[in-house]
């Protein structure tokens, strides 16, 4: 159970770098340069850098993010596991059982709202996080457990609940968007800051798991144009309404 936000970021080393490998908060890119433009028209460019993977594997043989995404699943929910750990420590909530939070008393803290964001997400964003995590507590239990199912056709996953029925399928997007979101947030905790850029990002990633927090969703939309290799890629992010 980590105590401090440092203690965090320790007990949560090795889950971040798996997620940052493999489903970074910001996606590689391409080579070339990348113009960003904010709400107020704020201009900003960035140089991007790629390395093109030399091992010597033969073509196929690389794994994907999709082949491991239930690990990867796994990864993530430890992230938001500890960090609601954290939380309920710095809050002074005492465990349930023997110095430990159970599974059940903090998915019942996150299904309650009673329990501030921590530093520096908003409390609307942080209401969306804690949804998330007690909506897919399910799976972890499934990849935990009972062992997850994985849809063969979609990759999409699938626990089996404790009535024994399926509970909704976490599609491959979702899976994406669970386990970037899960990166970014750990990322500005152990900062103790966010940009308005990374607050933008993490909300167009939790809209996209709606259907399984249920909550009312940001309408942040991420608008990327690609062009040709020589030409600038234009990078814009748009907030019709926004719950802050």
């Amino acid at each position: 159970m980590p105590k401090s936000v440092s203690e965090y970021a320790d007990d949560t080393t090795f889950e971040r770098y798996v997620l940052s490998r493999a489903t970074p908060f910001f996606p590689s890119s391409n080579g070339g340069v990348e113009i960003l433009l904010d709400d107020t028209g704020t201009l900003g460019i960035n140089f991007i850098v790629t390395v093109a993977d030399s091992t010597t594997c033969a073509a196929g043989q690389h794994l994907t993010a999709q082949d491991v995404y239930p690990l990867l699943f796994g990864a993530a929910w430890k992230v938001l596991d500890l960090l609601m750990e954290l939380r309920l420590h710095e809050d002074g909530v005492q465990p349930e059982r023997q110095g430990e939070y159970t599974i059940t008393q903090k998915v019942g803290r996150a299904n309650s709202g009673n329990l501030g964001p921590a530093n520096p997400l908003k409390p609307s964003v942080w209401r969306i996080v804690m949804g998330v995590y007690a909506a897919t507590a399910e799976l972890r239990h499934s990849l935990v457990h009972s062992g997850i199912r994985v849809d063969l056709n979609t990759a999409n996953l699938i626990a089996i609940n404790a009535a024994g029925t399926l509970d909704r399928p976490m599609t491959v997007a979702e899976q994406r968007a669970f386990c970037r979101s899960a990166a970014g947030i750990a990322q500005a905790v152990i900062d103790q800051k966010q940009t308005r850029r990374d607050d933008k990002r993490l909300k167009w990633l939790l809209d996209q798991l709606a259907a399984h927090h249920r909550k009312p969703v940001f309408n942040v939309a991420l608008h990327r144009s690609v062009h040709s290799c020589n030409r600038p890629t234009l990078y814009t992010e748009r907030r019709p309404r926004d719950r802050t």
